[in-house]
Order: C-alpha cells, then structure tokens, then sequence
C-alpha cells in the first residue's frame, strides 16, 4: 500500500507540473498575441505619411482642404485600430466562451451576459458585413 501510495503521489505531482507548464505556456502565448498586435498598430501608425494636423483636429473643418493621400493614411489607420480591438475583444469572447462550453454548455445568467457584453462590444467594431459573418459562425444559440 505504501508503493501504491506514493506511486500515485508521484503520478499527481507530474500531472500537476504539466497542468502548471501548459499554464505558463498559454500566458506566454497570450502575451506574444497581445504584443504582435501592438506591433501591427505602431507598423501602422509610424510608417503611414498624413498630415500631423490632421490628427489632432477630427472636426470637419480640418478634414477640408487635406490632400486624399491624408485622408487615406487616417482611414486605413482607423481601420487598423478598429480590426486590432476587435481581435483582442474577440479573443476574450472565445476564451469566455470555451470556458463555458467546457464548464458543461450551459450558462447562469451572469456568465450569459458577461458573454453578451464580449459579444456586442466585438459586433459595435465591425462593419454590416463583418457583422453578418460573426452572426453565422460565434457559436451562440438562443434556446
């Protein structure tokens, strides 16, 4: 009984390092993410040519007058911005999913409107189109 004990001691202390490596493992990953991201919007933002006033005044205004190359520079920018938001929030709506998924499928009231919220906030960054391609495939069903 003392061999089968510590047999079974020694199985769950491997099992817990390996739970322990995978979790050191996943924040690593979900930093590289977050920082390739980063790296995505300060590309974007440093290497596109736009008028410095531009960026400072949003009104109307100082939007007439601006060369069309400045005005692209500063949609494609906003574009930039708004896909990268949108692949963070994203990334936490399915980590917020998987777990509840996992946790048995289905979910209080609380976890569902924690998951509504990821999911709107996802939906209000993309466009009419981008939005119907999210209605079809993130995996919610109202039962």
């Amino acid at each position: 009984i003392r061999f089968f004990g510590g047999f079974v001691s020694f199985l769950l202390i491997f099992q817990l390092n390996q739970s322990y490596n995978r979790f050191n493992h996943s924040i690593e990953l979900t930093a590289c993410f977050f920082s390739s991201l980063h790296m995505i919007v300060s590309t974007a933002c440093s290497y596109l040519r736009r008028d410095q006033a531009l960026s400072s005044q949003c009104s109307l205004e100082a939007l007439r007058g601006r060369s069309q190359d400045a005005l692209d520079a500063l949609a494609f920018e906003v574009h930039v911005m708004r896909l990268v938001l949108a692949i963070g929030a994203s990334l936490k709506f399915h980590f917020r999913l998987a777990e509840n998924v996992l946790a048995g499928g289905v979910l209080s009231r609380q976890k569902a409107h924690l998951l509504l919220f990821d999911y709107n906030r996802v939906r209000c960054l993309l466009t009419h189109a981008e939005q119907v391609l999210l209605d079809t495939s993130c995996g919610l069903y109202l039962d």
